[in-house]
């Protein structure tokens, strides 16, 4: 469950422990296919998500210090392992897509938003 950010990287750099993030939830589309996306950033949104080449909207998204954003993260990507989906075209967090059906996506929706 190692992105770019795990808890192993707090042990380096402890200053880190005190940024702000974000968990996002996102659907990423183009004319082949279309999935759901888990990660984290400190980017701005448009900087962040002009690196997934498809058709993004954010679904829904916890802002918050990094450690929780982790959690939160790891959280997700273990209880929604067997719905994991390996896009067409590369890009960084490929490892971190998913295929849903709307029950799941809800879900995850209220799970990020219950995450304080």
């Amino acid at each position: 469950y190692n992105g770019a950010y795990s808890k192993k990287l707090f042990k380096i750099k402890p200053s880190l422990k005190n940024s702000i993030g974000n968990t996002y939830f996102v659907k990423c589309v183009d004319k082949k296919e279309s999935f759901y996306k888990v990660g984290i950033t400190r980017q701005v949104w448009r900087e962040r998500m002009r690196k997934i080449p498809y058709d993004v909207k954010i679904i829904e998204y916890f802002k918050g210090v990094l450690p929780k954003c982790v959690d939160l993260e790891i959280s997700l990507k273990k209880d929604y392992k067997k719905f994991s989906y390996r896009p067409m075209k590369y890009f960084g967090g490929v490892a971190e897509c998913f295929k849903f059906n709307k029950k799941k996506i809800t879900e995850i929706k209220s799970k990020i938003k219950e995450t304080v």
